[in-house]
C-alpha cells in the first residue's frame, strides 16, 4: 500500500487574488490566502497522482475564524461545497472526506465563487479505503 502524499497549497497553482504567505503554524511555514469571493480566486493542485482508480481519503488542512466554505472540484466534475468552521487563521484545522480519484494524474481545485473561503495549508491524499478491511 502506498503512503499518504502531501501537497502544499503554496506550491500549487494560485489564481486570481490568491497569495502565498508566511504562517508560523502551517506545514512548510506557508499557506495560501485570499481564496474565494470570485470564481477566479482558487488553488489548483494539477499533479495529484494515484496508482489506481478508487476512493481515497482527502485531508484538507485549513485556517478560518468562523464559518466559511470551500467548493471542491475534482477532475472538472461538479463542485462539492464543504462547510468549515474554525477559531483561528493561525492554527490549522483538519477535515477528511472520501473522494473518487482516477488512476494516474488528477486535478483538485479549491475555491469559492461567491464568498470568502478559509486559508489553505495543504492537502493530503491517503491510500484507498479497502472494503471490509480493519
Amino acid at each position: 500500500m502506498s503512503p499518504a502524499v502531501t501537497y502544499e497549497a503554496e506550491a500549487a497553482t494560485l489564481a486570481g487574488s490568491v497569495t502565498a504567505g508566511f504562517s508560523n503554524y502551517s506545514s512548510g511555514l506557508s499557506k495560501a490566502g485570499n481564496i474565494g469571493a470570485g470564481a477566479a480566486n482558487n488553488v489548483t493542485f494539477s499533479n495529484v497522482t494515484v496508482p489506481s482508480s478508487g476512493t481515497y481519503q482527502l485531508e484538507i488542512d485549513y485556517q478560518t475564524s468562523g464559518q466559511r466554505s470551500y467548493f471542491l472540484t475534482i477532475n472538472d466534475g461538479a463542485p462539492t461545497e464543504l462547510d468549515l468552521n474554525g477559531s483561528s487563521f493561525d492554527d490549522p484545522a483538519v477535515t477528511i472526506i472520501p473522494v473518487q480519484l482516477n488512476a494516474g494524474v488528477n486535478t483538485i481545485q479549491i475555491g469559492n465563487p461567491t464568498g470568502f473561503a478559509p486559508d489553505l495549508d495543504r492537502i493530503v491524499v491517503a491510500p484507498p479505503v479497502r472494503e471490509g478491511s480493519n
